[in-house]
């Protein structure tokens, strides 16, 4: 492998760091927002059962 190869490897290694990175930030976003649904489906059907009663 000759340096001009190296320097190619090293700009490829980063980028797909940054792209894991990405999809990490991502999921979590993912997991927090159906975490949010979740609680305010849960918060709209106690509700929804309150005024039922």
């Amino acid at each position: 492998m000759n340096v001009s190869d190296a320097k190619k490897l090293r700009v490829l290694e980063d980028e797909n760091n940054r792209l894991k990175r990405m999809l990490a930030d991502a999921m979590l976003d993912n997991a927090a927002l159906k975490d949010l649904a979740t609680k305010n489906y849960r918060r709209l059907m106690r509700s929804v059962e309150l005024c039922r009663i």
